[in-house]
């Protein structure tokens, strides 16, 4: 795991209980999967925060499995909630 300011990689067995009904990994966000993560693959997640101009944070993913093969990408813009600020 790595972590800095606007960036975070981590990793991820994928467990049955992440999978779908055919038993495959499925997320969130908008997502383009390009080859299947099945239970037991370990994923590599990295992430980054793009920078913005509004307070609708921008976010990009991907994700790549133990033999290094991208398997999805994704995006979302994201909203603080009230009270919330954003992190330094």
């Amino acid at each position: 795991m790595a972590w800095r300011p606007g960036f975070v990689e981590m990793r991820l067995e994928v467990r049955l209980e992440l999978c779908n009904a055919n038993e495959l990994l499925h997320a969130r966000l908008t997502t383009q999967f390009i080859k299947a993560a099945r239970e037991g693959d370990v994923l590599t997640i990295l992430g980054a925060w793009r920078p913005s101009t509004s307070r609708s944070p921008f976010a990009e993913t991907e994700i790549h499995d133990q033999n290094g093969d991208l398997i999805a990408t994704g995006t979302g813009t994201f909203r603080y909630l009230k009270g919330e600020e954003a992190a330094d």
